[in-house]
Order: structure tokens, then sequence, then C-alpha cells
């Protein structure tokens, strides 16, 4: 088990350094989609192989966990040896198998953020005007009128009775949301945090990795985080990328201790859970 979780990380994270990374989502989910693994290059379509091979592309793979449902199953990853830039214009040509790539970053969606508000009776939404979500906040409004926010919605649909996790909500739009992180940032009135969304990936072998965009919030996170479960933990642990355990504990508040003081990085959490099923999730520390 350590060795497949060691070869698992290894994949995923030696192709992280001195990369480029492109977003792309497809037209269609079943056309460009991805051929294999971690490790593959390629697509099922021939003419979207060309462009990868004429810009090095060294990964390519399914970017899974978007918020947004339409485009659920549509989102690829791209890392490549190349001007990223470039790689996207011929990617954007190429319209009857891409709808639209960008420069990206590892990890995250570049047209979507996650928030938390407040008050959880100030900025929820109340409709749309030309595409645009509105809410019961005028300045709220405004921002999402200039970053052209078409998706906002509970970051976790049944959550109710969890007021933290209430409050918490999926915003996407079409801009990159480097700008409109800064002004839900800056908008302190109303918004309490403001996290980039993260992606997750299929991995090789046989381990389970659940959905981390459905369990822990935020993620990334800066200091602690909150787990939204339904059975009891009974140990939490933490590995780094080498596969080592670096955490241990039976305790959510010693968690909280123990990963506050990590560095910044790409993690893996495992949760023990009291009627003895494991789920493990990636944990990112900003």
């Amino acid at each position: 088990m350590k060795k497949l979780l060691l070869i698992v990380l290894i994949c995923s994270f030696q192709i992280m350094i001195g990369q480029q990374y492109v977003d792309v989502r497809l037209v269609n989910e079943n056309i460009g989609t991805a051929n294999c693994c971690n490790y593959d290059n390629s697509s099922n379509d021939s003419g979207l192989n060309i462009i990868l091979q004429a810009h090095n592309v060294t990964r390519y793979i399914g970017k899974e966990g978007h918020p947004y449902p339409p485009f659920a199953g549509k989102m690829i990853e791209i890392t490549c040896n190349c001007d990223a830039n470039l790689l996207v214009n011929d990617l954007n040509t190429y319209s009857t198998v891409v709808d639209k790539a960008v420069v990206s970053n590892f990890g995250i969606f570049k047209d979507a953020v996650t928030v938390k508000i407040l008050n959880d009776g100030i900025g929820i939404p109340t409709g749309v005007n030309n595409s645009i979500i509105t809410t019961n906040d005028d300045g709220l409004n405004q921002i999402f009128k200039d970053f052209n926010v078409f998706y906002y919605d509970h970051w976790c649909t049944t959550c109710g009775n969890i007021p933290s996790l209430a409050k918490a909500y999926n915003i996407v739009c079409d801009c990159d949301n480097t700008g409109l992180k800064i002004a839900l940032d800056n908008y302190t009135s109303v918004i309490e945090i403001t996290e980039y969304t993260a992606a997750y990936y299929p991995l090789l072998g046989n381990m389970s990795f659940e959905n981390s965009t459905k369990t822990i919030y935020p993620n990334p996170f800066s200091n602690t985080f909150s787990i939204n479960a339904t059975e009891n933990i009974s140990e939490y642990s933490v590995f780094d990328s080498s596969g080592k355990k670096i955490i241990k504990s039976n305790s959510k508040s010693d968690l909280d201790t123990q990963t506050s003081g990590l560095v910044s990085g790409i993690y893996l959490l495992k949760l023990q859970f009291e009627n003895g099923k494991n789920t493990n999730y990636k944990l990112i520390k900003k």
C-alpha cells in the first residue's frame, strides 16, 4: 500500500515543477477526452493530438470537480514544456472540439472561486439579469456584473444545518478569477473569505480518492478547514508528496494546529471513520 501511494503521488507531483498549465473546456465530453492516466499526453481526437504534439504536451488529463454542472466531464488540464499562450491560441482555433482554452494553474479552475458570506441573509442569489447573477446586495451585484458571473449557488446543497457551510457559495464567471478574487476579498462588508476552487484528478492504481470539493472547505486552505462528514471520524492522517505520513491525530482541533504549520503544497488527507471506512482527499495548503 505504501509503495502504491508513493507511485501515485510521485506521478502526480513530478510534473508540477517548471511546467506550464492550460485549462481546456471541450464542446462535447466524449470528443477530445483524455485517453487514460496521469502520465498520458494525448486525447481521443486525432486533430487535437496534432496540436498537443506540436506544443510538446507532456500531460493531458481530466480536471474534475468543476462546480458548474454543465461543465462537468468537459474540463481538461494540459501540462507542457511550451509557450502556454501559443498553445491556447491554437486550441481556441480548433473550435469544433475546444469550447475554450486558457492559461491556468495546477490544482484550481481559472473561472471559479468559492466564497463564504458574512451573513446568510446578505449576498444571497435572487435571479438572473442578462445572463448575470443578481443578489440582494448592490455591491455584490456590481462585482458580478464586472466579472460576468453566471453561476452562484451553495457550495453544499445539503449542509443547511451546518451554519458555516450554509454560508459557502460557488461562483463561476466568464473571466479570469484572479481579478474576481481580489474584488471579493476587498468587499469585506459582505464577503468573509474567498478561495480558488480546487480541482481533483483521476489517479493511478486502485486507491479510492473522494471529491475533496464536496467535503473539505476551504480547499485550498490557509490555516484551518471544515470537514463535512456524515459519519464520525476516528483518525486523521496527512501524507506529504513522498508518501510519508507527517500527521496522525484523533482530534480535529489537534489536526488544525498541525496543518496550520504546513508549508504550501498539496497533501493527502486520509480519514478513518468509526464504521471502519477509509477515504482519501487531496488537501491543498496555500
